[in-house]
């Protein structure tokens, strides 16, 4: 069985356009990436291939398979877990240390004056 040939891109835009040249912006115009972290889905053809060539450095390609595996990732790493129960006192049963005991000041001793 063969693979399934990419039908689609989804495409982020990592870094910033401040500072690049003309013809990245206008690339990144092209692609429908205005701001940082918007992500685009982008159909697999030459010229969006080409486009992406030009502008590889500022953006992150993901196939269907890849930007569903890591919003899944994403979503699992998110999700509530159950609280942490922290219990103060002894369980029933259970014996303090001796060092402890020792070091524990008694009821019966006089205080000194």
């Amino acid at each position: 069985m063969g693979q399934q040939p990419i039908k689609t891109f989804f495409v982020t835009l990592r870094r910033s356009q401040i500072g690049k040249p003309w013809f990245h912006r206008q690339v990144l115009d092209g692609l429908g990436l205005k701001k940082r972290l918007l992500c685009v889905e982008k159909p697999n053809n030459p010229v969006i291939r080409g486009m992406l060539r030009k502008v590889a450095h500022l953006v992150v390609i993901e196939t269907d398979q890849m930007y569903y595996n890591r919003k899944v990732a994403e979503y699992e790493a998110a999700k509530l877990r159950p609280p942490v129960i922290v219990r103060h006192d002894l369980p029933a049963g259970f014996a303090a240390a001796p060092a402890l005991q020792a070091a524990a000041p008694s009821s019966q001793q006089q205080p000194r004056i």
